[in-house]
């Protein structure tokens, strides 16, 4: 089944406060399962979508 992202309530109102992501830099699958079980699965997952990034505020 193909990995699908959903954006939950609290991120979205991150965003909306703080800006949509720039300067993005891919996070690697194997990165991902590097860190899964040391890490919030979530937080593997705004990885995935979102890649290691900043905001604007």
């Amino acid at each position: 089944m193909p990995y699908k992202f959903e954006l939950d309530e609290d991120f979205e109102y991150f965003l909306q406060k703080f800006g949509y992501p720039f300067a993005t830099v891919d996070c690697r699958p194997e990165i991902v399962e590097k860190f899964r079980g040391k890490l919030p699965d979530r937080l593997l997952e705004y990885w995935q979508e979102y890649g290691f990034c900043g905001f604007q505020q």
